[in-house]
């Protein structure tokens, strides 16, 4: 059975006329629809609807609830019809028009996901991801966690959680909005599996593996002591963590009198401003960053003074970065 919806648009000027016709099918042999239904629209101002009062933001709302109504009464599959993910579209769609991939929308249950992760804890296989090309890629597992532990690497490509194809389930997404819809999908209560189909570039195989979910301690910190009396930090994320865990490694490396440091940022992929400015706050006292607001003003930043025995101000350091680094 065939089924066919089109939309039209002409546009003339500030008028638009959307065609939308709803056909039926093979009924009997023969098609049997409706006529197009035309609605016509008028231009939306670009003003800022901030200043608009409710009835001019109603207004310029109309469009919208002119096709919400058209699908709502006249769609060929009314049992289809998922309202929540229509309005959902209708943000992604909206925030895509400006064409910023740090501007993106995250559904509930993403969003709580992504809270509790910056917060220091979470539930799942234990494993940091990357999107390239439309792929859902293995950046690194977590050490000592499910995830290594049965055996997934860096570089492996995800093609499915519970045998749901992700090409399918991340089609049209940003890449932001694609690696939060699969980290929702691959996270879970702790003792619950979670099935993933692997590819390995590297062996060239695509594979299998049941994975045990478990509580993830994110340690954002590691340090230790190199030959040479030179101090080696490595911070992964700026979470709400981080501070007390940098803390507690500047703690063991001051008494063993560090003579230069090894800060290595590589694939930290970011966080929380504040513990960025405490974290730096710890290496000196200054201006942390600049912050551009949308006037174009320039705003400075200053590092969270640390207390005094919580800093390795003038001590020779080298900053490692790569293009995993968030800024």
């Amino acid at each position: 059975m065939e089924r066919v919806w089109t939309v039209v648009g002409v546009i003339v000027r500030w008028v638009a006329v959307i065609t939308v016709a709803f056909l039926g099918g093979w009924i009997t042999g023969r098609i049997v629809g409706v006529s197009p239904i035309d609605v016509l629209i008028t231009g939306v101002s670009n003003v800022d609807m901030r200043l608009l009062t409710p009835g001019d933001r109603r207004q310029q709302f109309a469009v919208f609830w002119d096709v919400w109504d058209l699908v709502e009464g006249n769609f060929y599959q009314p049992q289809a019809i998922d309202r929540q993910k229509m309005v959902y579209g209708a943000i992604r769609g909206m925030l895509a028009t400006l064409n910023d991939p740090y501007t993106f929308f995250q559904e509930p249950q993403e969003a709580q996901q992504n809270r509790e992760s910056m917060e220091g804890r979470f539930e799942g296989i234990g494993a940091y991801l990357r999107v390239e090309n439309g792929q859902i890629i293995i950046d690194r597992p977590i050490p000592n966690s499910p995830a290594e532990q049965a055996g997934i690497q860096a570089g492996d490509i995800i093609l499915a959680v519970d045998d749901q194809p992700l090409a399918e389930l991340i089609a049209g997404l940003s890449d932001q909005e694609a690696s939060a819809r699969a980290v929702s999908l691959i996270r879970g209560p702790a003792g619950t599996i979670v099935r993933l189909t692997i590819r390995r570039p590297a062996e060239d195989r695509v594979f299998t593996v049941a994975i045990t979910r478990a509580a993830i301690p994110l340690i954002t910190v590691n340090s230790t002591l190199l030959p040479d009396r030179i101090a080696y930090i490595q911070i992964t994320e700026f979470k709400a963590t981080t501070t007390e865990l940098l803390d507690q490694a500047i703690a063991e490396l001051l008494p063993q009198q560090p003579r230069a440091i090894v800060l290595d940022l590589r694939n930290n992929s970011g966080g929380f401003l504040t513990t960025a400015q405490e974290v730096l706050g710890r290496f000196y006292d200054g201006v942390a960053l600049y912050e551009e607001e949308r006037s174009g003003v320039n705003k400075e930043l200053r590092t969270i003074t640390a207390p005094p025995n919580r800093r390795l101000y003038g001590i020779p350091m080298v900053v490692l970065v790569n293009g995993g680094s968030a800024s």
